[in-house]
């Protein structure tokens, strides 16, 4: 469970709308550091460390770096293409979200 301390509204936002996009919340906690508002590393190292998970779950961890990091590492044709009708709702639902921030 993450237990940030001096975490922003920004970092809180952001991480909300990531728990919504990923549905899982081991996946989250893989991708983040538990005491601060951080993930565990960089964007690149993150999608580097990622190969033991499924496809679906590869694009969710590069669409939440590039919600953490205003990356551009997911593209919206592996997102239609690959995620299922539930996931694929979230990621559109976040982007209405982001646009909010």
């Amino acid at each position: 469970m993450l237990k940030w301390i001096n975490a922003s509204d920004g970092d809180l936002k952001r991480l909300a709308i990531i728990k919504k996009v990923c549905g899982d919340p081991d996946l989250v906690e893989w991708m983040f550091k538990v005491d601060r508002p951080e993930m565990f590393s960089c964007s690149e190292d993150v999608i580097d460390k990622m190969g033991g998970f499924s496809s679906g779950q590869q694009i969710l961890i590069k669409f939440s770096c590039d919600i953490w990091f205003g990356e551009d590492h997911s593209s919206i044709r592996e997102i239609a293409l690959r995620l299922d009708n539930e996931r694929f709702r979230a990621v559109m639902e976040a982007i209405v979200e982001l646009r909010n921030l």
